[in-house]
């Protein structure tokens, strides 16, 4: 599987999602978002970047502008 993150901007919001390929990467499944959000919320998110350990855990990592700030992460399965 590869995976890809990176930053959307819609209605003045920017969230970070998400896509998976299970041919290396010859088609591409559909956009995700990622994160506390299942969709847009008015809270700036971006600088995403994807790690993976090669044995199948592949990991998100984003900033997060909103009132309390931070980096957040999420498993990607």
């Amino acid at each position: 599987m590869w995976v890809t993150v990176w930053q959307v901007q819609e209605n003045m919001d920017s969230d970070v999602v998400r896509a998976r390929s299970f041919d290396n990467g010859v088609t591409w499944g559909s956009m995700n978002w990622i994160g506390d959000d299942s969709s847009p919320d008015y809270s700036d998110e971006g600088s995403a970047k994807v790690a993976t350990d090669y044995n199948g855990t592949w990991i998100a990592f984003w900033t997060n502008w909103n009132d309390s700030g931070g980096v957040y992460k999420t498993n990607i399965e």
